[in-house]
Parts: structure tokens; C-alpha cells; sequence
């Protein structure tokens, strides 16, 4: 089972309304989905948000845990991995540059520049490759025409590694659009 306060959890966790009003881990948490990365490797339909908000969200599980397990068994500090499709980030990632250490922030949380993992299909060993290239010892990677990765000690550093992703491609996109 795919429980946040597991030490090792071994699931890919997907946040389902990244950006959505839900700045910290705790009130995220019912649109945060994890995908075992064990067991059948099956399409999976899962219930994401509360009330009037939730959302019925399909998950390819094999998609996401193919660039998972590939993240788990690279680096064994890694305990959490979360994919998001935020705004900024997938902006960012659309245009696909690196996003230089822009911030003080992005150096102490992330480990410096954000690197931008090139185009590969949802699922495939490429992608796995590419992302794990492009991550190397950080915690975010930028996906090519898709969004982000952010990956941490449990499940609340990898979910800011993603806000921090998001605000540094915000700041970057804005500053390229102010003329650097």
C-alpha cells in the first residue's frame, strides 16, 4: 500500500491539482494519488480532491512507474517521487531550455540548474533514461513537452522540490519576458 508516512514508501505519487490553492503537502494530500511501483502494472482509475473539486483522474500506472523505478533504483536517498503537469513548469518545459540557478532557493533545494529531460513517449525506457540523465544528483528535472519531476527524501521534500520547480520556471519565464 502507498502510505506518506511510510519510510519507503515505493510509489510514484502523482499531484493531481498541483497549484490548485494547495501551497503545503497537508492540505494536498487528498489530491495527491499514489501508484504502487510493485505488483500489475495496470490502468487504474482513482478518486482525486474533495467535493465539489474532485476529480476522476486515469493513471497508467506502468506510464509513471517505468521513470519511478528507474529513479528508485539510481538513487537509493530518493524515497518519494512526484510528477506534476503545473503550469509554469509545463511552460517551461514546452519551450525546452535549462532554467539556470536563477534563485537561492533553487540552488539550496534543488542542487542548482533545472535541467530539461529532451522528448520521449509517457512509459518507455527512453523517457526513464532521459529523465535520470537530466536529473543526475538534483531533485527536479523539467520533462520535455510534459511537465515535472520532483523527487526528495519522503514525500513532502519531493512535493517541494516541485513548488520549487514551479516558482523558478514562473520567475524564469517572467524575467525572459521582461528582457531578462
Amino acid at each position: 500500500p502507498c502510505r506518506p508516512a511510510a519510510r519507503r514508501a515505493r510509489c510514484i505519487w502523482l499531484a493531481a491539482r498541483c497549484g490548485a490553492g494547495n501551497p503545503r503537502p497537508g492540505p494536498l494530500m487528498a489530491g495527491v494519488i499514489g501508484v504502487p511501483s510493485g505488483g500489475p502494472l495496470a490502468a487504474r482509475t482513482a478518486r482525486a480532491g474533495r467535493g465539489r473539486r474532485a476529480a476522476r483522474v486515469t493513471i497508467a500506472a506502468a506510464a509513471v512507474s517505468v521513470v519511478g523505478l528507474g529513479i528508485y533504483r539510481a538513487r537509493p536517498n530518493v524515497n518519494a517521487v512526484i510528477h506534476t503537469h503545473s503550469v509554469h513548469a509545463s511552460a517551461a518545459a514546452a519551450v525546452g531550455r535549462n532554467i539556470p540557478p536563477i534563485t537561492e532557493e533553487q540552488v539550496t533545494y534543488l542542487g542548482g540548474e533545472i535541467v530539461c529531460a529532451p522528448y520521449a513517449p509517457s512509459g518507455t525506457d527512453d523517457l526513464a533514461k532521459a529523465v535520470l540523465e537530466a536529473l543526475g544528483d538534483r531533485s527536479g528535472v523539467l520533462l520535455r513537452n510534459h511537465g515535472t519531476i520532483g523527487t526528495g527524501k519522503d514525500l513532502a521534500s519531493a512535493f517541494t522540490a516541485c513548488e520549487m520547480v514551479e516558482k523558478c520556471a514562473q520567475v524564469y519565464l517572467l524575467a525572459r519576458g521582461a528582457g531578462e
